[in-house]
């Protein structure tokens, strides 16, 4: 089974994205802040973080960035999921290296899809990744 790291400061954000990931078939792991979210990532090394950009200590794009520029952890694929939208916040997420960006700026209804298509799309480029590795 597939494992995600939920990493969100809002409780309600953390179940929302979990039960997305659990119709999915993912099973989940959850943390509230970035300092906590670096650790589990570099010892669980989860097949999928989802993570938050407004969060208290670390944000998400200083997360995004250690996580990048980490050995243990730079394969991971990333969404970022998060109320903070403009342009160049997308711009940025994704020259941090970022597999996507998705508002929660949405519906819970149009955000539930994009959302599971995102981390089935984020799930198959890293194992197609893998792949060619070997």
């Amino acid at each position: 089974m597939a494992m995600a790291l939920i990493v969100d400061d809002d409780p309600d954000w953390l179940t929302l994205i979990d039960m997305v990931l659990g119709k999915e078939g993912m099973g989940t792991m959850k943390c509230t802040e970035g300092r906590g979210a670096f650790d589990v990532a570099r010892l669980e090394h989860p097949d999928l973080i989802i993570l938050d950009v407004f969060m208290p200590g670390v944000d998400g794009f200083q997360l995004l960035w250690q996580l990048q520029n980490t050995p243990e952890t730079q394969d991971i694929p990333i969404v970022m999921v998060s109320s903070r939208d403009s342009a160049m916040d997308v711009s940025w997420g994704q020259r941090l290296g970022a597999f996507t960006y998705i508002s929660k700026n949405a519906s819970f209804q149009e955000l539930a899809p994009l959302l599971a298509e995102a981390a089935s799309a984020a799930l198959s480029a890293a194992a197609q990744d893998r792949m060619h590795e070997a």
